[in-house]
């Protein structure tokens, strides 16, 4: 049986966050985890969708931007979750806000983790370490629920 690369599907509009996270992983994982970049919660969409009708490999993951243009993180999220084979693909959110409201709503909608973006690239990088622990060494017949973590990794008070 041919394993499935893992990959992970970034909706992120800010160009800095991008170069972050890119060179975050890559100081981590070298190019062994590539990641995707999609500019807005309609790119993702209809990415997914794609892939959907073809058949095509799913992310392993997806790291969701909460404030994007034309379609934010939490309106993708609900539309990633109701549909039926999207559904089972972790979401990590990630969002300069930690109000308890906006957390409550994500794990409301089917977030599978919630971080508060690192204020440093040093923290970055044990992001993209948790995240990869979290959801990439894991089964993917794993449930969803299975393998949801609540990290409260960074606190910036």
């Amino acid at each position: 049986m041919k394993l499935q690369r893992k990959q992970i599907l970034v909706a992120e509009d800010d160009p800095d966050d991008r170069l972050l996270l890119k060179e975050a992983f890559a100081e981590k994982f070298g190019d062994e985890i590539p990641l995707l970049f999609v500019n807005d919660g309609v790119e993702l969409i209809d990415h997914l969708v794609k892939l959907s009708e073809t058949n095509g490999p799913l992310p392993s993951v997806i790291l969701l931007d909460i404030n994007m243009p034309r379609m934010n993180g939490l309106q993708a999220l609900e539309r990633i979750k109701s549909h039926s084979r999207m559904k089972t693909i972790p979401c990590a959110m990630l969002s300069t806000s930690n109000s308890p409201e906006m957390v409550n709503l994500a794990y409301q909608l089917g977030a599978s983790s919630y971080f508060q973006k690192p204020a440093t690239f040093q923290q970055m990088v044990e992001l993209a370490g948790v995240i990869q622990h979290s959801w990439l060494s894991l089964p993917h017949n794993m449930t969803t629920a299975a393998r949801a973590v609540s990290l409260n990794f960074f606190n910036k008070e």
